[in-house]
Parts: structure tokens; C-alpha cells; sequence
């Protein structure tokens, strides 16, 4: 695996693109990736009045959003060239699942939404230029470090979400203990390097000339991440307010 983030981590972006194809760009992933989040926001506020006036469907946009979304980014994963298709069914997916997530969050503690997406944005500006500067480098080690972790956290939350269905539940995960919170504060901090490893296979396959597809592929892969972060950052925030 090279990235943090699983939807690049099986294509580094090696692609070239045939002699006059159009090719990849950075504005072009950029234009992409706003469109994704804007889709991602208005689906989001559509579930957040959906569900403020009928919170019974809280579950059915959860577990939708996030079955749902799972199928999208394994299909865009192991099938690249459909992620024009995938990539905007699965911010969907996840835009009815951060609204209904959120909600239930803002119902327990005022504010908390909007702090969660100014740390959010903020956390991704400086990871941006903290990579735009080369402060930090996204070394083979770094790279495999993200991997590892990555893939430990999915596993945590995999067992997780078993055991809310056969009677179990794992100690801490969702509790404001002292370790509860730590855990929270490395999964946020994983989450925050995996946009350096994003950044990193944007660039790559912006200077690889890899097709104009990848884009999307780009752009997916960020939107990724950058939900990712938002809902760890959301989870970690509750802890501290709890506490």
C-alpha cells in the first residue's frame, strides 16, 4: 500500500496518458473536488432538515450512508475508470450520512458542527502548506507509517460496528476517558497526514501526465479523506465537551 488513504493506495497514479489524450491537471482535480464537496454540503443540509422534523430517519441515513458509501468507494477503488459514475453517488451517500451524523451531534452540543468544520478546513490549509513548502515529506516511511494506521483504524471501527450487533462494544473508542480522547487525537492526526500522501498523488499524477480520468480519481480520493477527517475531528470535539 503507498497511501494513508485506501482509494490511492492501489493506484499511484503511474497511468500516462496516450499520445493526444487529454491529461490530468491540478486545476482540473481542483474543479472537481469542489464540485464533489459542494454536492457533499447540499446533501448534507438536505438530511440535517430531513431529519430535524423526522429524527426517526437518523438511522436509515447513518447505516444508508455508510453501506451505501463503502460499496461506492470499493467500486471506485478496484475499478478506476468508473469513478466520474462512483465518485458523486458516494459523496451522496456520505453528504445523507454527515448531515444526519451532525445533527444528532448539535443536538447534544450547541456550536459543535461548526467548530468541527472550521478545525476541519483549518487542519487542511496548514497540511497543505506544511506539503507546499516541503516542511513535511511524504517519505516511503511516512507513506507505509499512514498505511499501517490507516488500516489499523478501519479494522478498530470494523470490530466496532460488529459489536454493536452481537452485544459488545470496544473499551474507549467512543468514551471521553483520558484514553478515549487520545485515541481520538491519533486518528484525527492520521487522518491529517493522510492529506499530505493526497496532496503527494495529485502532484504525481498531475507530472506523470496520467489521463484526464484521474481527475476524478484525485478528487474522490481527497473528498476521502477530508470527510474522514471532519467526522474524527466531530467525534474528538464530543469527547472534550462531554468531559
Amino acid at each position: 500500500m503507498r497511501s494513508g488513504n485506501p482509494s490511492l493506495s492501489t493506484h499511484p497514479f503511474r497511468a500516462r496518458a496516450a499520445s493526444g489524450e487529454k491529461v490530468m491537471t491540478l486545476n482540473g482535480t481542483l474543479h472537481r473536488a469542489m464540485f464533489l464537496l459542494a454536492v457533499t454540503v447540499a446533501v448534507a443540509t438536505f438530511a440535517w432538515s430531513t431529519v430535524s422534523e423526522q429524527p426517526e430517519l437518523i438511522p436509515v441515513f447513518i447505516w444508508g450512508g455508510i453501506i451505501a458509501g463503502l460499496v461506492m468507494m470499493l467500486a471506485s477503488i478496484f475499478a478506476p475508470r468508473i469513478v466520474p459514475f462512483t465518485a458523486p453517488i458516494y459523496v451522496i451517500c456520505k453528504g445523507g450520512f454527515i448531515g444526519a451524523f451532525s445533527f444528532r451531534y448539535e443536538a447534544q452540543f450547541d456550536g459543535i458542527v461548526l467548530q468541527a468544520v472550521y478545525v476541519t478546513f483549518a487542519v487542511c490549509a496548514a497540511m497543505l502548506l506544511l506539503y507546499r513548502f516541503k516542511i513535511i515529506r511524504p517519505t516511503p516511511k511516512l507513506r507505509t507509517g499512514i498505511a499501517v494506521a490507516t488500516t489499523a483504524i478501519f479494522l478498530v471501527y470494523v470490530v466496532s460496528l460488529i459489536g454493536r450487533f452481537v452485544g459488545f462494544h470496544v473499551p474507549h473508542l467512543h468514551e471521553s476517558t483520558p484514553l478515549g480522547i487520545a485515541l481520538s487525537v491519533v486518528f484525527v492526526a492520521v487522518a491529517s497526514f493522510s492529506l499530505i500522501v493526497d496532496f503527494d498523488d495529485i502532484a504525481k499524477g498531475v507530472r506523470n501526465r496520467s489521463p484526464k480520468l484521474y481527475e476524478w480519481y484525485g478528487a474522490f480520493s481527497l473528498l476521502v479523506t477530508l470527510i474522514w477527517l471532519y467526522i474524527e475531528i466531530l467525534r474528538l470535539l464530543r469527547k472534550l465537551r462531554s468531559r
